[in-house]
């Protein structure tokens, strides 16, 4: 996209008021009809005003500086600083002639620059288009230059933290931007190469952490998946052993002539004993109503891409849990561990999923509780008002499935198809109320809220606080959110974009106000652990 087709360029006008003052204003007016945003200081100096503060704000956030020349700008202590100051940024400088000067008075920086004249006996707008012109040169470069040069004099005046530093495709393109500096631009500044490498820094850091991270996590859920696996075996052989040496006990009692018959039907009774003392099994912590805490399953790893649809139409995230769960003697952990490893191979490692879990038991959707309280939300999110260039198509199928699949198991599902905010925080709230018991929905709403006129407040998603302080979640109570669409970062939170969510319209993927107008994961996962013992988050997006 072509940041000069979205941006006005800036261009700030430097002048002496005494005797160029009606150029300058001309200048500007006829710039802003020419689609720039034009400006210039029309301030008197106050005794005692910081001057320089103000004009350097002028200046930094100019991506052209034009400077006219005449006697007494040539003379002027202040203008003499504003070009000195543009050249400290790295600006581009176009001088003008507005009036006659001699060579010699000129600033030297400035002699070796062309000049468009404005003066008598040359046409204005021919002048007005020459000027135009070379302020259109290069300017995707020239709006970036201003850009970082902003970004990297912010980061420098607060003491270098990471959190200001470029990350993802951010730092890409300013690396990108860099290499792609040309002679006739303006130099790249030395707080903006170091700002870049300090960026590029910090992101190796943070990705070799992760990555330490997600080993760490994959190598302990492996370790959780086999000794669940080792433990159904040993119950499993256990219950194996026992029937078979009754059929060898009983079948050695037995006459030479009918020992096959009966050691065929014996088996056949024992393999439907162990069925049963399988189903036993599971059913018995089917029905667990102690189970509490909460599994959050992400498609990816941090910094990866997710796909968004594969053969079937379906994620290849989706498609493989959804198929893992068909069976209803499999746990949700284990079908979330199995996927972790089919994704992973399918994709040569390029998609990593990964689980995040303190839940203290299994939980098995295929046998569901007949007093658990089983509620869930499920929010397909493929179109984005301000960003119509993003679309994940195969999110409104996921949903769709992950919908008929819960529905079919018990759950009491809503489904959302390119939500706004307010509707999602205003379902969450409505999940949240819903899982809890009768004595315990006196507490402060969240979500959509009403003023005392009637109208809808400003939705947020605190985490909730109950009026009574002693409340526990509802117990015995299960919820299940599933988000397929865009997830990002910003800074060291995730967010969940939903169709208003404000997207920059010069950055594709860049949201601009994430905390107002997308969802915060962060604040999801703790209003789904106060609503219910239990709860599952299921993520197939990525945060890159």
């Amino acid at each position: 996209m072509d940041i000069a087709a979205k941006i006005a360029p800036k261009v700030f006008v430097s002048y002496a008021r005494q005797d160029c003052s009606t150029l300058a204003e001309e200048l500007v007016t006829a710039l802003e009809l020419l689609q720039f945003e034009g400006y210039l200081d029309r301030s008197d100096i106050a005794a005692g005003e910081d001057w320089e503060h103000r004009l350097d704000a002028l200046i930094r956030q100019a991506d052209t500086v034009v400077f006219v020349l005449s006697p007494r700008s040539v003379q002027s202590e202040r203008c003499a600083w504003e070009v000195q100051r543009a050249l400290a940024l790295s600006k581009r400088i176009i001088p003008v002639v507005g009036m006659a000067v001699d060579d010699a008075s000129v600033p030297a920086p400035l002699q070796r620059l062309n000049y468009i004249h404005f003066t008598a006996g040359h046409s204005f707008a021919r002048s007005l288009g020459q000027l135009a012109d070379a302020l259109r040169l290069d300017i995707g470069w020239i709006r970036e230059h201003t850009r970082l040069g902003e970004l990297a004099l912010r980061w420098n005046e607060r003491q270098q933290p990471d959190a200001l530093l470029l990350r993802g495709d951010e730092l890409s393109a300013g690396q990108a931007w860099m290499a792609n500096w040309a002679p006739e631009f303006p130099p790249v500044t030395e707080l903006q190469r170091s700002f870049i490498a300090a960026s590029a820094d910090a992101q190796t850091r943070r990705e070799s952490l992760e990555r330490q991270q997600n080993e760490a996590i994959a190598k302990a859920n492996a370790e959780r998946a086999e000794a669940l696996t080792r433990r159904e075996e040993a119950l499993f052989s256990l219950k194996r052993r026992t029937l078979l040496g009754g059929v060898l006990a009983v079948a050695l009692s037995l006459g030479l002539g009918g020992m096959a018959w009966w050691s065929l039907q014996l088996r056949r009774r024992a393999e439907e004993a162990e069925r049963t003392a399988i189903d036993e099994l599971v059913r018995r912590e089917a029905m667990r109503t102690d189970i509490s805490g909460q599994i959050v399953a992400y498609a990816t790893s941090p910094g990866q891409w997710a796909m968004d649809s594969g053969v079937d139409g379906h994620s290849p995230y989706t498609g493989t849990l959804l198929r893992e769960l068909q069976s209803p003697d499999i746990s949700l952990w284990v079908a979330l561990s199995r996927t972790t490893t089919q994704v992973a191979k399918a994709t040569n490692g390029s998609q990593r999923p990964f689980i995040s879990s303190d839940m203290n038991g299994d939980v098995f959707l295929g046998h569901p509780s007949p007093t658990r309280r089983l509620r869930a939300l499920v929010i397909g999110a493929g179109r984005f008002q301000m960003a119509t260039d993003l679309s994940f198509e195969g999110a409104y199928k996921d949903a769709d499935a992950w919908g008929a699949f819960l529905a079919g198991r018990g759950f009491s599902v809503q489904t959302l198809r390119d939500p706004t905010r307010a509707s999602v925080l205003a379902s969450i709230e409505a999940l949240r109320v819903s899982a809890l018991d009768e004595a315990d929905a006196s507490i402060r709403r969240v979500g959509i809220a009403l003023q005392p006129d009637g109208t809808q407040a400003q939705p947020s998603l605190p985490v909730p606080r109950r009026t009574r302080p002693d409340a526990e979640p509802a117990h015995d109570a299960l919820i299940v959110f599933f988000y397929a669409g865009y997830g990002f970062r910003a800074g060291a939170e995730r967010f969940l974009a939903v169709s208003d969510t404000a997207f920059d319209t010069a950055k594709t993927g860049l949201v601009t106000e994430p905390g107002a107008t997308a969802v915060s994961v962060d604040d999801l996962e703790k209003v789904l652990r106060e609503a219910a013992a239990a709860s599952v988050v299921i993520l197939d997006t990525n945060f890159i």
